[in-house]
């Protein structure tokens, strides 16, 4: 009974060695093939070109200082900090507030130390030069925009903006409307389409409940809107019309 046992373990144990041998060895043939394949795609990295672009891309004839280009990196979501008068009046009135709640005894003294802190901070605000510059710089690239025609708008990929006359985008849209043989509407057909889109609901009481048809149309919709992005990773600068459906007929679709 004991060679018995012994011989079940012996066997038991030199099939799970086989079995975990044979788990290793794919195992070490997937990795070799993995660092093969990373080696062939730095290979073909390294030879590969990538046309990288700055955060701003001038297609005009005007130049920008370093200080406005600087201001223009930050990009149009950026949000310059206002005057701070109204910070300091804000302030004075609530530390005047919340002092006519002490006790009458005190109040004239932490008035006075109020005044001398909120004097302090007035004069380290007139200053300071921390939200002037940039104020002074945005001031300097709006009067430059408007002397020169010129445009701030975003490219078609990537948080690149892109500096343009202002006649270059109309003459594109005008040229992609003319070359796509668009074709104008005598009428506003809107109202229309939204009357027969009700119709073909309401004759749907098969498909849609009519207690759903209310949640399914819009209540004044509107035509499409759209807007032009400039292609700046394309020759000639092409545009891309991007379409907005919101508070259209194919809002929720």
């Amino acid at each position: 009974m004991a060679t018995n046992m012994k011989y079940i373990q012996t066997t038991v144990d030199s099939k799970i060695e086989n079995k975990l041998d044979d788990i290793y060895r794919n195992l070490n043939k997937r990795l070799c093939t993995m660092k093969r394949s990373n080696n062939n795609q730095n290979k073909t990295s390294q030879t590969t070109k990538h046309n990288l672009y700055t955060c701003i891309k001038n297609l005009s004839q005007v130049g920008f200082d370093k200080e406005e280009l600087e201001l223009l990196k930050l990009g149009p979501n950026y949000a310059i900090e206002k005057s701070w008068n109204s910070h300091i009046n804000k302030l004075t009135v609530e530390t005047e507030n919340e002092i006519g709640h002490w006790d009458i005894q005190i109040q004239n003294a932490y008035q006075i130390l109020a005044h001398k802190k909120i004097t302090q901070i007035t004069n380290f605000v007139r200053s300071s030069s921390l939200y002037r510059r940039p104020l002074y710089i945005l001031n300097r690239i709006q009067h430059c925009l408007t002397l020169h025609k010129l445009i701030i708008a975003q490219v078609d990929k990537g948080k690149i903006i892109v500096i343009m006359e202002k006649e270059s985008p109309r003459q594109k849209v005008y040229d992609f409307i003319t070359n796509n043989q668009f074709e104008k509407f005598k009428k506003y057909p809107t109202e229309y389409l939204h009357k027969e889109l009700q119709k073909v609901m309401n004759n749907c009481n098969s498909l849609i409940d009519k207690p759903k048809i209310k949640y399914l149309l819009q209540i004044k919709p509107t035509a499409p809107s759209w807007n032009a992005r400039t292609k700046i990773h394309k020759e000639q600068n092409p545009i891309r019309l991007v379409i907005n459906s919101i508070l259209t007929h194919v809002q929720d679709s």
